[in-house]
Parts: C-alpha cells; sequence; structure tokens
C-alpha cells in the first residue's frame, strides 16, 4: 500500500512539473520607462528588457536580450536602431541555473501570462529567439572587435587611427542612449563647466561625478595591470561601482534607479580587482630569477545587479 502510494505521488509530481513547461509569453511595462517580456518557447527560454529614459525619444533605447537553451546562455545588447553594441556568450552551467531561476520567480509574479501553441510565436519574438542565428550575431561582433583591437595596438598609423574612430563611434553610439536630461555628469559626454558644477538632478550628478572621478580604469581595448579590457569602453576597479550604485540606491530617484538599471543590469558593465602576485625582475644571463618583486595584478569582475 505504502509503494503504491509512492508511485501515485511521484507521478503527480512529475505532471505538475512538466506543466509547468509551456510555451508563453508575458509582457510588463515596469517603473521609469523600462519594459519586459519573458518567453519560454519550445525549449527555449528567454527575456528582453528594454529601457527607454523618461524625455528621450521612441528610438533611443537599449534592449538587453538573454536566451538560453537550457544549456548555454547568451546576453546580447542592442541600441533603439536594432544594431548589436555588446555580447557575451556563456557555457558556465551555473549562469545558466541563475538565470532560469531569476526567470521562473519573474513567471510566479505575474498576472498576464499568454499561452501559446507550437506555431504561435509572434513574428517580432520569432526572429529574436533563433538562438544559433544569436550566437552566430554574437561572434561576428567578437571578431569584428577584436580585429579593431589587434590595428589599434599593432597596425600601421593609418590602421590605428581609423581603429580608433570605429571604436570611439562604438562607444559613442552605446552611451549616448546613457544620456540623461537634467545631468550634466551622467553619459558620455559631459557638460559640466568646472567640478562643482551640476545639473538640475544633483544628486544623480554628484554620483556620476564620483564615478568619473575614479583612479583605477582600463579604457577600451587597452591593457592595464596586466589585463586587456576586450570591451569598446572603460571598466573601473570594483570599489569604484560599488560606490557608484551605493549613491545611486542612497538619491533613491526614479531617474537615479533608472542609471542603475542600465548600467548595472542592462549594459551589465564589468569591474576589476587587484591581486597582489610575484612575478620576476631580474634574471641571470642562464635565466634563473636573481631578484623577485611583487605587483598589482587586475582581473575581470561581473558587477553586483542592481
Amino acid at each position: 500500500m505504502l509503494c503504491r502510494l509512492l508511485i501515485v505521488w511521484l507521478l503527480c509530481t512529475f505532471s505538475v512539473s512538466v506543466a509547468k513547461i509551456y510555451n508563453f509569453i508575458s509582457f510588463d511595462a515596469l517603473t521609469d520607462g523600462e519594459t519586459e517580456k519573458l518567453v519560454h518557447f519550445n525549449g527555449v527560454t528567454a527575456k528582453e528588457t528594454s529601457v527607454v529614459p523618461h524625455g528621450a525619444a521612441s528610438g533611443q533605447s537599449l534592449k538587453l536580450r538573454q536566451v538560453t537553451d537550457g544549456v548555454h546562455f547568451i546576453q546580447l545588447i542592442y541600441s533603439g536602431d536594432g544594431v548589436l553594441r555588446d555580447c557575451e556568450y556563456i557555457r558556465q552551467r551555473e549562469a545558466v541555473q541563475s538565470f532560469l531561476e531569476t526567470f521562473h520567480t519573474s513567471v510566479e509574479s505575474r498576472g498576464n501570462i499568454t499561452t501559446l501553441d507550437k506555431t504561435g510565436l509572434p513574428k517580432e519574438v520569432a526572429e529574436w529567439l533563433d538562438y544559433q542565428k544569436l550566437k552566430d550575431q554574437c561572434k561576428r561582433n567578437h571578431k569584428q572587435l577584436k580585429r579593431l583591437a589587434r590595428r589599434k595596438m599593432h597596425g600601421s598609423e593609418h590602421q590605428k587611427r581609423k581603429a580608433n574612430r570605429d571604436l570611439e563611434r562604438s562607444r559613442r553610439s552605446l552611451y549616448d542612449y546613457l544620456l540623461f536630461p537634467g545631468t550634466k555628469w551622467c553619459g558620455h559626454s559631459q557638460s559640466a563647466s568646472s567640478y562643482p558644477d551640476l545639473g538640475n538632478l544633483g544628486e544623480l550628478d554628484k554620483c556620476c561625478r564620483r564615478h568619473d572621478q575614479c583612479n583605477e580604469i582600463i579604457p577600451g581595448f587597452s591593457t592595464e595591470y596586466g589585463l586587456l579590457n576586450y570591451r569598446p569602453f572603460t571598466i573601473s576597479h570594483c570599489s569604484c561601482d560599488r560606490r557608484f550604485r551605493s549613491c545611486l540606491k542612497m538619491a533613491d530617484t526614479g531617474v537615479a534607479n533608472l542609471v542603475g538599471k542600465l548600467f548595472f543590469n542592462v549594459v551589465q558593465t564589468k569591474c576589476f580587482v587587484f591581486k597582489k602576485e610575484k612575478i620576476c625582475s631580474k634574471r641571470s644571463w642562464w635565466g634563473k630569477c636573481k631578484k623577485s618583486k611583487y605587483q598589482l595584478q587586475a582581473y575581470m569582475r561581473d558587477n553586483i545587479p542592481y
């Protein structure tokens, strides 16, 4: 009797878990101009976060698309014109599991979920839910950036100038979408005439100003502290980013929270930490180390989500 009850319980549990895995789409408009789409379709799970800053044109937006086939995970950032600006292809099982857990929590809190049949995926969603297509797109993006990086570091003077222009255009086209009305320090182009000069959104501007003063940075496609920054924009020491995050939280305004979401959740800017490493500073003619010293080595890290 006990064995029979156990079998029935297992069958019921299995049925419930399978019932949860169905094709659906959910759309939600959040605060501060942020919208979110959750999709599960034929084994592919995806989330699209779109942000249009208040007062910005409808085309002046950023989109973060996160897609997994259950084994691999890919993240892509698009500007409002549909151009891929940055992407990351992740193979770690922990990243997939973390995304699926967050996705599941979001689904449970939703009330507006629309179930789909096998062929019922909206066209505008189907276009970016092709996992292999996204992976190939990301690979092409990385090849292009690596080619620019090689030209910047090892090319002729003409190639270096052209690579710098292309990298600056790429950096500007992404960060121009992070400009905020009422600020003079938040965004790619600062309009402040002096250090005390702040915009109407003073508390937010102070946060951006302090972050801009971070002394430990690695510019895009440059090597500092033994670490190559393979992205087209500057990364800062993690302590600077932590202070920036805390400052935005303390400001606690709608615009400050939007800046935090864009910087930490959408663009997902990386940061770096230091570790002391022992290196040989002087060798004998035979190659034996005669003198050693410790130097700071930088290591890339993920920022804490906002």
